[in-house]
């Protein structure tokens, strides 16, 4: 029977401080509670399993841990704040809770049927980081965050939270980081020809280059365990491996 390769770990909300919103903003919201993610206990545990990994199955190769998400956006995922009101903390909870809850069945199926219920999973982790990029604050505005680049705060935070969760070739796709679907926005953001569009397609197109070469530099220094081997050993490496699906992290 199937239990599931991969312990789901959310970031913990830590509780900064309350805000009230000026008088022009405060028609819905008079006043929030402004949260920060902490993620060293869901990196520490990434990394941890990672070395493990490195070190019992390829100790003759020469591995580095490198994150899923390049240091620029790592950096920036890290100082987003978020004004979250009790409406949107309470629905974010119950998301995180029903995934943990839906991550932590058994599926004795095959693997397609298997990963067709793990899609409910999948779309309560979406949903709850969804909500969340919605409640990110503005300092200078004293107001949610509005700005062009708001469109890459879902899909970062999506991918720092899969980097722990799935297979690093199922990272990026539809049912997780959804880095196929902005690389699709480009296509109807420049049909569509509106205000923000023209700026918006520069800062996807260069986010989407970053992470294409962090993912090249990700590969060689983190996972070319199968090319050292057959270096070192000087002949093809033969037997079972990890496909890119069952890689544990």
């Amino acid at each position: 029977m199937f239990e599931g390769p991969h312990v789901l770990q959310f970031p913990n909300l830590v509780f900064e401080k309350e805000v009230k919103f000026g008088s022009r903003n405060s028609s819905v919201y008079g006043s929030s509670r402004v949260y920060r993610l902490d993620w060293s206990q869901h990196e520490d545990t990434h990394k941890k399993d990672y070395e493990h990994w490195a070190k019992t199955s390829w100790a003759e190769c020469e591995l580095e841990y490198v994150p899923s998400i390049p240091e620029e956006y790592d950096i920036w995922v890290k100082g987003l704040r978020f004004a979250i009101p009790a409406n949107y903390l309470r629905e974010i909870r119950r998301c995180s809770w029903k995934a943990v809850e839906e991550g932590n069945h058994p599926y004795p199926f095959d693997t397609m049927i298997r990963d067709i219920c793990c899609e409910i999973r999948n779309k309560y982790v979406y949903v709850g980081f969804k909500l969340l990029a919605d409640c990110v604050y503005d300092e200078l505005t004293n107001y949610f965050y509005r700005k062009v680049d708001q469109c890459l705060i879902s899909p970062c935070l999506l991918l720092k939270f899969w980097n722990k969760g799935t297979g690093r070739g199922l990272i990026r796709d539809e049912d997780h980081a959804k880095i196929d679907s902005l690389e699709k926005s480009l296509k109807w953001r420049g049909e569509r020809n509106m205000k923000d569009d023209e700026e918006a397609i520069k800062i996807i197109e260069r986010f989407l280059k970053v992470l294409d070469e962090h993912a090249e530099i990700r590969e060689k220094k983190s996972f070319s365990h199968q090319q050292q081997y057959a270096k070192i050993h000087k002949q093809p490496l033969t037997g079972p491996s990890l496909s890119e699906e069952e890689t544990p992290i």
